[in-house]
């Protein structure tokens, strides 16, 4: 609030009409007294620059984008975990479980690369086409590669 002199300009209600001149003199007195306490000066509190506005955030990646990122990444985490648990179980049992594990790992590779690429009506092709395309291919063959082999396993028992 500044300390004015014209009282027909100021920011006071209707009710403190008659009070303005001792308001107003009780207001500056202690305006002043602040800005003395904390060593500013009026002239240069009116002067300064602005304060700086925080860096503005990258932009925030679409769905589709997400979705086609989690379509190639897929077989890189299926084939991580059964490099880093192939030794470590023995029993069939374990096995199985690690092999149905990544295999739905491939097969939500392959969900996530459609969908992104359905997505790209909405959201265009920057950023999804690419790595959608990828994702379906890799997660396609491998899915591929799994059923063959189920397949002949199964034909062996």
């Amino acid at each position: 609030m500044r300390c004015r002199r014209d009282y027909n300009e100021s920011s006071y209600g209707e009710a403190l009409r008659e009070t303005r001149p001792v308001y107003h003199v009780a207001v500056c007195a202690i305006e002043s007294q602040a800005h003395i306490e904390h060593g500013t000066n009026r002239a240069m509190t009116m002067t300064q620059p602005p304060p700086r506005l925080p860096p503005t955030l990258p932009a925030k990646e679409n769905f589709g984008t997400q979705l086609a990122k989690a379509s190639w990444i897929a077989p890189i985490v299926g084939i991580g975990l059964n490099v880093v648990t192939a030794s470590s179980t023995n029993t069939r049992i374990g096995k199985l479980i690690i092999g149905l594990s990544s295999f739905a790992i491939y097969l939500l590779g392959v969900a996530f690369g459609i969908t992104a690429l359905l997505m790209m009506r909405k959201h265009g092709r920057r950023g999804i086409l690419g790595p959608a395309v990828t994702g379906v291919t890799i997660n396609g063959i491998l899915v591929l590669l799994f059923a063959a082999i189920l397949i002949a396993a199964y034909a062996l028992h």
